[in-house]
């Protein structure tokens, strides 16, 4: 009998232990750029001009970042970035708040995230505004196959 009890506490450390470890965000995820464009035209803050602008093939749709344990790891322009570590500061089913070091201001910053399904709602950081990019969910082989330089982040 004790050892059936000691079998069933390694099993429920293992098996919380996981729970603990895994985020509605764990996986990576793209930016999508027809959803945003979909997202900044129903704002109704950009002049046609800008929207033009913001319309360009280059400007959305590049970007991915992989959410795996604690860390974050952003692919732009091709490039990898360094994984920054982050914490979630709170949840639930349509948002998560999380800290992470920001480098490029050397301090501590804080976002809320927003899920619904399969899109992930960033905010810009570059605009002190509520507009926010949308990105979708992409499966951490597809990632890896096309950058190379997440495969040892992922294990991919």
């Amino acid at each position: 009998m004790r050892l059936w009890t000691q079998a069933l506490a390694l099993v429920l450390v293992l098996v919380l232990g996981a729970c603990a470890q895994t985020t509605p965000l764990e996986g990576g995820w793209q930016s999508n750029r027809e959803l945003t464009l979909a997202e900044l035209r129903q704002s109704r803050t950009f002049t046609p001009e800008q929207l033009e602008k913001l319309s360009r093939p280059d400007f959305f749709g590049h970007m991915v970042q992989i959410y795996r344990g604690d860390q974050i790891l952003t692919v732009f322009q091709g490039e990898c970035s360094q994984p920054q570590k982050f914490e979630i500061l709170e949840s639930d089913a349509r948002s998560i708040a999380i800290r992470y070091f920001d480098e490029e201001s050397g301090g501590e910053r804080e976002l809320r995230l927003d899920l619904d399904g399969e899109r992930l709602y960033v905010p810009f950081s570059i605009a002190k505004t509520d507009l926010r990019e949308v990105f979708t969910r992409v499966p951490l082989t597809d990632i890896a196959h096309r950058h190379p330089c997440t495969r040892a982040f992922t294990g991919e």
